[in-house]
């Protein structure tokens, strides 16, 4: 079995970002070159990006199962990684706000 390396992989992951744009360059409406940059975006971890890729093809094609299916699946993982972020903030904002009410209370003990 072949191994390639990261950065060779990165190498490619660069090239096919801007085969895709030239190829959306020459034609706009090409939903497969939207569609797979959207999909490399997010490989990648860029998701606001991969969002407006799906976003532009799903313009153009509605209907398109794969498209519908990426945007879905792309939106799940905001909402599991917002809930993330709310419950660590949540429980860091009860921790402040148990804090405040300490102090509160203490204050109150001097007054």
């Amino acid at each position: 079995m072949v191994e390639i390396n990261p950065t060779e992989i990165k190498l490619r992951m660069s090239k096919a970002i801007n085969s895709f744009k030239k190829a959306i360059a020459i034609n706009p409406n090409y939903i497969q070159a939207h569609f797979n940059l959207g999909n490399l975006q997010r490989e990648l971890g860029n998701h606001q990006s991969a969002m407006i890729c799906y976003q532009k093809a799903i313009q153009i094609d509605p209907e398109n199962i794969n498209i519908i299916n990426a945007i879905s699946n792309l939106l799940k993982s905001f909402k599991i990684a917002f809930g993330s972020l709310i419950g660590f903030l949540g429980g860091t904002i009860l921790k402040f706000v148990y804090s405040i009410v300490v102090i509160w209370q203490y204050l109150d003990f001097l007054i």
